[in-house]
């Protein structure tokens, strides 16, 4: 089985979550997180429509690369009209990481730099599994920026795609096998900006397989680090039968 959480903070700086999260268990089950941007509130009419659009395409559908790419077409498409046809809307948009599965098996899209990981509890390792669609990635990339160059970029919140802000997108899919006592943890960059990800890790590993306890440590952790921007975490852990939970 797998055991979802969420939890969003408006975090300390900002007058407005424009973040959304969903955990919906099932099967197929759902993790997703979305941040949004744009003018006043327009960024958390992006990420919502993004959410609603992508839980509604996925229901009954199961879970499958089709499915997902169908999913996340279908709230560009949303997103998109909305900025097009709303006072207060035009230019919105939305990041979008979301994970869905049966028993041990994922898969995982995105678009813009929310992130997802993969924990393997057996090696004790956090893998991140998205490649973020951002300015700075493609310089990292490009080796013009070193790591510790990026932390301090002036353009560090420059992302080069995102959902709702043209009339096609194309998500990055990954699959992910997860085995007794992993997670998968999805992000907004209001967590990753604050938490490095040795802390993430230590955050999971000392969680005892209960995603709430770690969206709550997480959060925790990023808002004692500044809480400059919305810090949303969704995470499953995924248990196999008759396997032992903490």
């Amino acid at each position: 089985m797998l055991k979802l959480a969420e939890k969003s903070h408006t975090g300390l700086v900002r007058s407005l979550n424009e973040d959304a999260t969903a955990a919906r268990e099932g099967n197929p089950w759902l993790l997703l997180v979305a941040d949004g941007m744009g003018g006043h509130s327009a960024g958390e009419v992006a990420s919502s429509i993004a959410r609603a659009t992508v839980e509604e395409a996925l229901q009954g559908f199961g879970c499958s690369i089709a499915a997902l790419h169908d999913a996340v077409e279908k709230a560009n498409a949303a997103v998109y009209e909305r900025s097009r046809t709303a006072p207060g809307c035009r230019g919105m948009g939305t990041t979008l990481v979301l994970a869905c599965g049966t028993e041990g098996e994922a898969l995982v899209a995105n678009v813009g730099d929310s992130r997802a990981y993969h924990y393997s509890q057996k090696d004790g390792v956090l893998r991140q599994i998205t490649r973020d669609h951002s300015l700075v990635q493609e310089l990292l990339s490009a080796g013009r920026l070193t790591p510790q160059q990026a932390l301090s970029y002036p353009f560090r919140n420059v992302i080069t795609r995102a959902v709702g802000t043209s009339p096609s997108i194309t998500p990055d899919i990954f699959e992910v096998e997860l085995a007794d006592g992993d997670a998968i943890l999805l992000c907004s960059d209001g967590l990753t900006n604050e938490v490095p990800d040795d802390a993430i890790l230590e955050a999971l590993k000392n969680s005892g397989n209960d995603p709430a306890a770690a969206c709550e440590a997480l959060i925790d952790r990023a808002l004692k680090s500044g809480g400059r921007d919305n810090i949303s975490v969704a995470i499953g852990f995924f248990l196999a039968e008759g396997g032992c939970d903490g």
